[in-house]
């Protein structure tokens, strides 16, 4: 007990140095949460899908392939699910439906959420 009042009392003469500790413990501690809960949205967290290891990154020659996002896919399709294979031009461009993104699934790639996603050009 005499070592905490010992400790206590140290503090207290000193409130300045006390003050930048408490603050400077304060910014380390909540830019590590900061970092850590971007790290793990990112990172650490499984894609919401089915089958998150089976994703991979279209290539194509033209036409490209494009998948829809679920939500465009009904407003601008209604639903239909004979989209597939049919040709619609995006940014000038004959691009072939190849799917459809699930309900909810919003982009691999954090704060993007594309409506159309089109393979990549090799």
């Amino acid at each position: 007990m005499t070592r905490l009042t010992s400790a206590l009392r140290t503090l207290f003469k000193a409130p300045f140095v006390t003050t930048i500790a408490a603050v400077s413990l304060a910014l380390g501690i909540g830019a590590n949460t900061a970092i850590f809960a971007l790290f793990n949205q990112m990172l650490l967290r499984p894609l919401p899908v089915q089958s998150p290891d089976k994703l991979v990154n279209l290539t194509a020659p033209s036409p490209k392939p494009v998948v829809l996002s679920h939500a465009y896919w009904v407003a601008r399709f209604g639903a239909d699910e004979s989209v597939l294979n049919r040709s619609i031009i995006a940014n000038g461009r004959p691009m072939t439906i190849v799917g459809v993104a699930p309900k909810g699934f919003s982009s691999t790639t954090l704060g993007s959420n594309p409506e159309i996603r089109c393979a990549l050009t090799s």
